[in-house]
C-alpha cells in the first residue's frame, strides 16, 4: 500500500512539472513569437527593395562593392557571432566585391544584455571604434552582463575612457537602434541573424558554402552600387 502511495505521489509530481513546462511553453510562444536566434537557414527569399537596407547602419569592406551584405544582428546571439566570423571570411576572399552593413536587431525579450550592447558599440561608434568594438563584444560574448562596459571598451582600443563612460552613463536609446528597429520592423525581422545578399534574404548563421554560393548568384546580376 504505501509503495502504492509513492507512486501516486511521484505521478502527481512528473505530471505537474510537465504541466509547469507546457505553460511555460505557450507563454513564451504567445508573448514572444518570432523573437529566437536561428542557427541554420531558413528557404530563402527575395526582396525587391533591398538596396534601400544597406544606406544607414555600420559599413565596413569595398567602397563599391558588387554585393552588400546587410546584417540585422544581436551582440547576445550566439549564432550571430558564428555568422561575423564567416563574414570576415568572406570579405578577406572578396575584399573588392564586398561590403558588409550592420544593423542592430537586439531579441531583448531572450538577451538581457543586449540594448546595452548595443549602447557600448555606439559609444565607441563615437570614437570611430565600432567594429572593434563588434569584435571585441562577440569574442567575449559570454562574459556580457558580468564583464564591465569598460573592459569591452578597453579591448576594443577605445582610448578616451572617461569620454565612453560618459556616453554610456548618459542611457539614452541610440539614434542607431531606433532606425535600425524600424528597418527590421519593415522588413519584418523576427530572428537573428537575418540577412540580406543583395536581393536575397536569408535566416540563420548559413554555412559558409552556402553564403559563398549566394554571393556568386549576387555577383552574377549585380552593378555595383557606391558607398552611401
Amino acid at each position: 500500500m504505501a509503495n502504492r502511495d509513492t507512486f501516486q505521489n511521484l505521478l502527481s509530481v512528473v505530471l505537474a512539472l510537465c504541466a509547469i513546462v507546457v505553460t511555460g511553453i505557450l507563454v513564451r510562444r504567445e508573448f514572444f513569437p518570432g523573437t529566437r536566434s536561428v542557427e541554420g537557414t531558413t528557404v530563402p527569399s527575395t526582396v525587391s527593395d533591398w538596396a534601400q537596407f544597406g544606406m544607414e547602419g555600420h559599413r565596413i569592406g569595398a567602397s563599391s562593392p558588387q554585393v552588400t551584405i546587410v546584417e540585422f544582428s544581436d551582440f547576445q546571439c550566439p549564432f550571430c557571432r558564428v555568422l561575423a566570423l564567416r563574414l570576415d571570411t568572406l570579405r578577406a576572399e572578396f575584399p573588392n566585391e564586398i561590403a558588409v552593413v550592420y544593423r542592430h536587431h537586439p531579441l531583448a525579450a531572450i538577451h538581457p544584455h543586449a540594448v546595452a550592447a548595443v549602447g557600448a558599440s555606439e559609444c565607441a561608434a563615437r570614437q570611430g571604434r565600432f567594429w572593434a568594438m563588434h569584435d571585441a563584444l562577440y569574442a567575449g560574448q559570454d562574459s556580457i552582463g558580468s564583464r564591465t562596459w569598460a573592459r569591452f571598451a578597453e579591448a576594443a582600443g577605445v582610448e578616451d575612457a572617461a569620454g565612453f563612460d560618459a556616453c554610456m552613463k548618459e542611457n539614452a536609446v541610440p539614434e542607431a537602434l531606433t532606425s535600425d528597429t524600424a528597418a527590421g520592423n519593415a522588413l519584418q525581422v523576427h530572428s537573428t541573424p537575418t540577412l540580406l545578399i543583395n536581393q536575397f534574404r536569408l535566416a540563420g548563421a548559413a554555412p559558409l558554402d552556402t553564403l559563398r554560393a549566394y554571393v556568386a548568384r549576387a555577383r552574377s546580376t549585380a552593378t555595383p552600387h557606391p558607398r552611401r
